[in-house]
């Protein structure tokens, strides 16, 4: 059987403060503020990972996240006849509209 894998991004104490860099701290459950930087996103297998995170995205960091990776791959959401359809690097691609 196939391992899962998991998308990560790496924590980073050195903010060049971009718009591709999410600040995290306290809040998240990290000792001190650091950024997260969607610029070397990786998939890597479930196993190599450590089995207790070192802090959860707080719900503010949860949509900052989102935001720099629509603008570090460059994704834009557009409705096309009523079906939502994610547009990367100028190739739309439909998929069914959200419940």
């Amino acid at each position: 059987m196939a391992s899962r894998r998991r998308s990560q991004a790496p924590v980073t104490r050195r903010s060049r403060t971009i718009r591709s860099e999410v600040p995290v701290g306290r809040a998240e459950g990290l000792g001190r503020g650091s950024v997260v930087n969607v610029d070397n996103v990786l998939t890597v297998p479930e196993e190599l990972l450590e089995p207790d995170p070192i802090g959860r995205l707080a719900e503010g960091a949860t949509r900052r996240l989102d935001a720099a990776l629509r603008w570090a791959l460059d994704i834009r959401h557009r409705g096309v006849g009523g079906v939502r359809s994610v547009t990367a690097r100028g190739v739309g691609r439909p998929y069914p509209p959200r419940p």
